[in-house]
This record gives structure tokens, sequence and C-alpha cells, in this order.
């Protein structure tokens, strides 16, 4: 039986390499990290990002859009806040109440 170096399952020289894991006849793939892009694709990537143009300014409707979007998602999971009127309208029955019943009380 022929070395799985030099020869394939079907004794054919040539195309050896085809029966060998692809980190044994790429090294560059040996040291990278699962979930990381090949070194080519990272230079690519970061020569689009740096060529990139710079992202545009959003209009103060979409971001008023967005902040009003994300509070009501906010207040479906039940992370809603009192708003401040609610506190000062409360706030202003309360001293009305207790200036009427100084007053007429």
């Amino acid at each position: 039986m022929a070395d799985r170096d030099t020869a394939d399952g079907d004794g054919n020289r040539a195309h050896a390499d085809r029966d060998t894991a692809d980190g044994d006849r790429n090294p560059s793939h040996a040291d990278r990290h699962p979930g990381e892009l090949p070194a080519e694709l990272a230079r690519f990537a970061a020569a689009q990002r740096a060529t990139a143009p710079p992202p545009r300014q959003r209009s103060r409707l979409d971001q008023r859009r967005d902040a009003i979007r994300t509070e009501i998602e906010r207040n479906r999971r039940g992370e809603y806040k009192v708003p401040t009127w609610v506190f000062g309208a409360v706030l202003v029955l309360i001293v009305a109440g207790f200036v009427a019943f100084a007053v007429f009380g």
C-alpha cells in the first residue's frame, strides 16, 4: 500500500494531495481560529472598509422614529418608565390638596 502523501487510493500520484486534510496542505489555515476569516478575505474586508464612503447622517425624523420604536419595544417587555409630566401632575395635585385642606379645613 502506498503512503498517503505520495499517492491517492487509486495509485494516482498526480492528485495525491486531495487525500490530505486542508490543514495539512494549506498552512495558512492551520493557525486560524474557528470563525475567523482567511487572511486574504480579512485584507479584502479591511480594504473595503477603508475605501467605503462614510455613513450618511440620519435625519431627525428617522432618529425620532427609532427612538419611539425602541421605547415601544421596551414598554412591551415591561421596562417602561413613568413620564416626568405624570410626576409633575401628581405633585401639583398633592400641593393643591394640601393648600385646599389648609385654607378650607
